[in-house]
């Protein structure tokens, strides 16, 4: 393989923020179905820690305010500590 066939042309600002907008489409999608399967554990008789729960699901929600789609911290249930 010649070293000209692996040239490789550097993205143009459109088309980095393409993908950066399509990589956060993807981590919403997939934080919304979380969000949706847990829904059930904020209604007044589920036998969960309420407080942790919505904590959990809180960070889920400010996930999108983090610098770089490519690399998130996904929350996970036992970090958040409640109340």
């Amino acid at each position: 393989v010649c070293s000209s066939d692996l040239d490789v042309e550097p993205l143009t600002a459109e088309e980095l923020q393409a993908r950066i907008d399509t990589q956060w489409q993807v981590i919403r999608t997939q934080r919304n179905q979380i969000l949706k399967d847990s829904d059930w554990t904020q209604v007044a008789d589920a036998p969960v820690d309420k407080v942790k729960w919505a904590a959990y699901r809180q960070a889920l929600r400010d996930m999108t305010t983090q610098a770089d789609p490519f690399n998130v911290v996904w929350p996970t249930q036992g970090s958040i500590s409640g109340g």
